[in-house]
C-alpha cells in the first residue's frame, strides 16, 4: 500500500487512520517540516553558512529568515530543488520514506 502522507504531530494518526489509511502506512518525521530534510549543503549555500551552523535554524517560520537572509518555504523549495542532483546524500528519513514507496510499488 502507498503512504498517504508524512507527519510529525502523532495527536492526527488518529483522524489520518480514520480515513482508511492504515498505520503502517503513516510516516512520522522526528522534526515538523520537510526543510530540515533538505541536503545541508544546498540549504546552507542559499543561507551562505555552514551546514553545522543550519541547527540553529528555525524552518517552522515562513518566511525563514537566517544569517541576515529571508526566503519564503516556497522560494526555499525552489532552490533546493534547483540544486538537488542523484549525488546529493539524502537524509536517512527520506532514505527510509523512499524505500518503502519503492516496495510499495513492486
Amino acid at each position: 500500500m502507498p503512504v498517504k502522507r508524512v507527519l510529525h504531530r502523532t495527536v492526527r494518526l488518529p483522524r489520518i487512520e480514520k480515513q482508511g489509511v492504515p498505520k503502517e502506512n503513516i510516516t512520522v518525521w522526528s522534526k515538523n517540516g520537510i526543510e530540515y530534510f533538505y541536503p545541508e549543503d544546498l540549504v546552507a549555500a542559499v543561507f551562505h553558512c555552514e551546514a553545522v551552523d543550519l541547527a540553529k535554524c528555525d524552518f517552522e517560520s515562513d518566511p525563514i529568515e537566517f544569517n541576515a537572509i529571508r526566503k519564503s518555504k516556497k522560494e526555499l523549495a525552489q532552490l533546493v530543488a534547483d540544486g538537488l542532483t542523484a549525488t546529493h546524500t539524502l537524509h536517512q528519513e527520506v532514505e527510509a520514506l523512499l524505500s518503502r514507496i519503492r516496495t510499495a510499488c513492486n
